[in-house]
């Protein structure tokens, strides 16, 4: 359903007038998101991760960077859950996810111009 969403919504994207609402739209999802890996009932079910995984993967890496923080902590909070209560499936798909975030916002193809990533220029 989520992937019939974002498709949705990628179209409505084609328009710039439409860019800012979908923006917008994209940060909810992946607020709601990142709320869901705090809950109680994550440890047993999927918690979203996939899910974000499924948006992050869409976006822009400006995008991802300015949302980052938040996925970070929910993600670092479910896996570090001292618990040991957290199902294998959503603590390997956050570990999995992490690692994806962090090359996004800070690899080489991170930068606006793409390029070498180089200096001042």
């Amino acid at each position: 359903m989520l992937t019939a969403l974002l498709s949705d919504l990628d179209a409505l994207a084609a328009s710039p007038a439409d860019s800012a609402l979908v923006d917008a739209v994209h940060a909810y999802l992946l607020r709601e998101l990142a709320h869901a890996a705090y809950d109680a009932d994550a440890h047993e079910a999927p918690c979203g991760v996939l899910e974000m995984a499924q948006l992050i993967r869409r976006r822009e890496p400006r995008w991802v960077l300015q949302h980052e923080v938040a996925v970070a902590t929910a993600l670092l909070s479910l896996c570090l859950d001292g618990s040991g209560d957290v199902h294998p499936d959503n603590l390997d798909a956050a570990r999995e996810l992490m690692l994806e975030l962090v090359r996004k916002c800070h690899g080489p193809s991170a930068g606006d111009g793409g390029g070498d990533g180089g200096g001042d220029g």
